[in-house]
């Protein structure tokens, strides 16, 4: 299962081997994240610009929710 998304500049990646989100903008690697925390902790995971632009723009809060649907989906068949 692919679990991932793009926002703008910003794209979030599940590699699932490694157990991961993967955090980029403008194809350079950002931020990762563990699986566990992320799931913890969800949108506080995120740097502060891209959590700005989810919170304030309503196609990117639905782009969000629908990468976060897939990686629950995910969670729930691999958890790490």
């Amino acid at each position: 299962m692919l679990v991932q998304c793009k926002i703008q500049d910003w794209q979030l990646k599940l590699k699932q081997r490694d157990c991961r989100i993967y955090i980029y903008k403008n194809e350079k690697e950002v931020k990762s994240v563990k699986t566990r925390i992320f799931k913890e902790r969800v949108l506080l995971t995120l740097p502060k610009e891209s959590y700005k632009l989810i919170t304030k723009d309503i196609t990117a809060a639905n782009i969000f929710e629908k990468f976060m649907q897939k990686f629950w989906k995910w969670d729930e068949i691999d958890e790490c």
